[in-house]
């Protein structure tokens, strides 16, 4: 083994670190390949940073460096599947079932993450192919199989380094998640996903095989839990260490929702998402006072019907002592949501907060905007939130919006006169991303701020 293989293997054993990455970019310097060791260095620096603390001006670096030299970096793999490079590296790799097969040895060699996709005739020699020994991620897209298949696949004995497993927009029934959950690859999971369309509740229970020494991420996204679920997934051994769950799009409903704010276990978790899970002022309130937001430090509790006084339940909880990032969008907020924003004792806390579709008005916002807690926030997202221009000038005049990277008020009438507010605005100079559209700031507004602001200023 050469000292790059070396290099090579140590960040392998070690995905996380980015010290054997770094030594990499100097032994690619020293061999004079001074773009591929500036990927290694730019993506180790954008990679750690929240997603709107990323600086365009590098992204743009990397995407430059990616079309230039991409294909050369990949070699013979170039074109096999779409591939996604993480702080310098090629990680993961979506393509066929097919392609996979047809180059398994090879692709493994640089490729420790797997996604597939039509993959439904070739599951039965995908679980005897040899080179899944070297996967560590594996994940199944739009593939609707027999719960017989999928077992010979989940229990296949190559499976051997697989600390992810993936299930995305699968059929996915009581049946499949028994043959999940009685494989032996769940005892050494850190992380399984099974995003289904409102797959049954009462499948939760085969999920029993979790290691809680290993287990750190679940994602349920999709599933018809309800209180029954909830109850289920309470039993379940092996969650107390988890650090991240997604229950998004679950249909929880109220009762749920108590429930699972009384779970024993979730005691550790970093990040939270409860996005439009059916969670009403009830089930808010009674999460807000839950231990379970104890080490929170992401809340996403958006699209679900909570109300003004659900939202004061989250914005006031004594709980929430590490959140950073709240999505509280679509939550049937009223002006008066910008009092509750304002006064909340989570605010000098958040980098990142989400109230779009909420009716602030441009009252509510101006309350908001008053709070000189906001100099901490690097992105607000305001979109479709009933403001006007008079709430475009409150935004261009306020003295404590001068950190924020990210502004999006698409979904608004601005006007052009909002736009000339926004083009004047001594505080808004520094913005990396402002989203706005031509019904947001009427053609000719939009027009000049495209002048103005340049890449910057984007419609979505």
């Amino acid at each position: 083994m050469n000292e790059l293989e070396g290099l090579l293997d140590d960040i392998r054993q070690n995905p996380h670190d980015d010290t054997p990455r770094l030594v990499a970019a100097d032994w690619y310097e020293d061999a004079g390949q001074p773009e591929r060791a500036a990927l290694i260095r730019l993506q180790c620096q954008h990679d750690r940073l929240l997603p709107q603390e990323q600086d365009p001006t590098v992204a743009r670096q990397i995407e430059r460096l990616l079309a230039k030299h991409g294909r050369k970096w990949l070699g013979d793999l170039a074109g096999v599947g779409a591939v996604t490079w993480t702080r310098g590296f090629p990680a993961s790799i979506r393509l066929t079932a097919s392609k996979f097969l047809a180059r398994a040895e090879q692709i493994v060699q640089v490729f420790s993450a797997i996604q597939l996709y039509n993959s439904r005739s070739k599951i039965e020699a995908l679980a005897t192919c040899a080179a899944l020994q070297r996967v560590q991620s594996l994940e199944l897209s739009e593939c609707n199989t027999t719960p017989s298949l999928l077992g010979m696949l989940i229990h296949s004995p190559h499976l051997v380094q697989l600390r992810h497993l993936g299930l995305i927009h699968c059929e996915v029934q009581t049946p499949h998640l028994e043959a999940i959950g009685n494989a032996p690859v769940m005892n050494q999971l850190e992380s399984l996903e099974i995003a289904s369309h409102y797959a049954p509740s009462d499948g939760i229970r085969h999920l029993r095989s979790f290691n809680e020494n290993t287990l750190r991420r679940l994602s349920l996204r999709g599933h018809d839990l309800g209180p029954v679920g909830i109850d289920l997934l309470a039993q379940l051994p092996g969650l107390k260490n988890l650090t991240e769950l997604d229950l998004s799009y679950c249909q929880l409903e109220e009762r749920a929702g108590q429930l699972l704010a009384e779970f024993p276990r979730f005691r550790q978790l970093k990040f939270l998402n409860l996005h439009f899970s059916t969670l009403h002022r009830e089930g808010a309130t009674a999460i807000a006072g839950s231990p379970i937001l104890d080490h929170v430090e992401r809340l996403e509790i958006g699209f679900n019907e909570i109300s003004n006084l659900g939202a004061l339940a989250i914005l006031n909880s004594p709980r929430l002592k590490n959140i950073t990032q709240l999505n509280i969008s679509h939550s049937e907020g009223t002006t008066i949501l910008g009092r509750h924003l304002a006064r909340s004792p989570l605010l000098p806390q958040l980098r990142v907060l989400s109230v779009h579709y909420n009716s602030l008005r441009d009252k509510g916002l101006k309350t908001l905007l008053a709070a000189p807690e906001l100099s901490n926030l690097v992105a607000l997202d305001l979109r479709s939130c009933d403001l006007s221009f008079e709430g475009a000038q409150a935004i261009a005049n306020c003295p404590y919006l001068g950190n924020p990277r990210v502004l999006s008020v698409t979904g608004n009438t601005l006007g052009g006169k909002g736009a000339t507010a926004f083009i004047r605005s001594p505080y808004l100079q520094n913005l990396w991303v402002l989203t706005g559209d031509t019904y947001t700031f009427s053609n000719r507004g939009y027009d000049r701020l495209k002048h103005h602001f340049a890449d910057r200023i984007q419609d979505h």
